[in-house]
């Protein structure tokens, strides 16, 4: 989000930025910035437990107000509000004074099962720009998988109304290929966390970690960075939850006593919902630990996406679940071993001509897992020699989605 709001300040200098989230409480305060509600805030809600919950029999209804305001702003240039919701009325109105619209998400394109609430939610709330007559863009994201042929032709009908699909890795690239769009054209970009974003965000990059490796680790401890994710929780279809756990256990169990190495437990994503907390799985994980668990550190306090990557920057490896676990490790110059619990980590590995270090969360087990650590462990010298070559082109790419869009945006006035 910090290279998004970046590359629209460079490109648009005047322009005033309306960011519509599901969390508008975690946007950072900016001048010409004011973050809203998304359509998902409309139909999904966190309560005080930090349980999610759709309210799927509410969707006609908020459709039904969204549309009538829809077509009355078509029509007469006035929209019709039947909802008082300062909340509600202030995203419509967002739509509709908009002079573009720019989709940056990274996965709204894809689905896990046929009654996807998300996906179906995603489609409407990118299809309301174009049909409110705005020009409809897309920055890099995933496309796909998608869990039925119903989900893949509206993603194609979706994408065929923009007039920019930026998509970034490999596999989404091939998809969007295959749907064979006439009036859209599109490229590939790596994902914005590649590009200089560290130029916008705070300078809080000096973290409390460098200090604690040097009172609390001796000087030639191998340092071993691991996100996990509670994928099982997040996907009710994913039945290997508790294989993924004990591989990791057994990887931690290799690090610390084969290797006398130490592990940082980072858990880099707190929310909003227990779903998507990643401290609870850390937790999970250090209490099955039976031994050397004064070498493992649960790094649960990180404050900014500049502090994360200084974090990862202080490991020799990174084994991360979490895909910009991998890609701010690999920013940092750091090796990684990605599991990937969706196409999008295998695509964007691939694109860096690193997918032989990827691992998919559907099939690992111990001692696969430790068997690819070991050989990336051997091999770490000649990886991080080579990221220093790829990783610079791969920002330098990722830098050029504003101006993609910025350019197109000229022809069309």
């Amino acid at each position: 989000m910090y290279e998004a709001i970046r590359q629209i300040s460079a490109n648009f200098p005047d322009a005033r930025v309306t960011l519509s989230m599901h969390d508008p409480s975690s946007c950072p305060a900016r001048v010409n910035l004011e973050a809203i509600g998304s359509f998902k805030s409309w139909v999904y809600s966190v309560d005080e437990e930090k349980r999610g919950r759709w309210y799927v029999w509410t969707f006609p209804y908020h459709l039904l107000h969204a549309i009538i305001a829809l077509i009355t702003y078509r029509l007469f240039h006035r929209p019709l509000f039947l909802t008082r919701d300062p909340a509600k009325r202030r995203l419509l109105r967002a739509y509709f004074d908009a002079d573009l619209v720019i989709s940056c998400g990274g996965n709204n394109l894809s689905s896990k099962r046929f009654f996807a609430a998300f996906f179906f939610w995603n489609i409407f709330s990118t299809l309301f720009a174009h049909y409110a007559g705005k020009p409809l863009y897309m920055f890099p994201e995933s496309v796909g998988p998608f869990a039925s042929s119903l989900h893949f032709y509206l993603t194609k009908f979706t994408l065929a109304r923009m007039r920019l699909v930026l998509v970034r890795d490999t596999l989404s690239l091939r998809l969007v290929k295959m749907m064979a769009l006439p009036d859209t054209s599109y490229h590939f970009v790596p994902d914005l966390a590649f590009g200089p974003w560290c130029d916008l965000a705070p300078d809080d990059s000096l973290w409390p970690l460098h200090s604690f490796c040097r009172q609390n680790i001796e000087r030639d401890t191998p340092l071993i960075g691991i996100t996990p994710i509670n994928w099982g929780e997040q996907n009710p279809h994913f039945g290997g939850q508790a294989s993924y756990e004990q591989a990791l256990i057994e990887l931690i169990h290799y690090i610390t006593t084969e290797m006398d190495g130490h592990v940082f437990l980072f858990s880099q994503v707190l929310g909003p919902s227990l779903a998507e907390d990643d401290s609870q799985i850390a937790r999970r994980l250090l209490d099955r630990m039976t031994t050397s668990s004064s070498r493992v550190t649960h790094v649960n306090a990180i404050r900014s996406p500049v502090q994360l990557m200084a974090a990862y920057g202080c490991m020799d490896f990174v084994v991360g679940t979490r895909m910009h676990s991998n890609i701010f490790a690999l920013c940092a110059g750091v090796p990684v071993i990605a599991i990937g619990y969706m196409s999008k980590t295998r695509g964007i590995m691939r694109s860096l001509g690193l997918e032989e270090w990827t691992h998919d969360i559907e099939t690992i087990n111990g001692p696969e897992l430790v068997a690819l650590f070991r050989r990336g462990w051997e091999k770490r010298q000649t990886t991080a020699a080579y990221l220093q070559t790829c990783i610079p082109e791969a920002r330098k790419v990722a830098e050029r989605a504003g101006s993609l869009i910025a350019k197109d945006w000229q022809r069309l006035q």
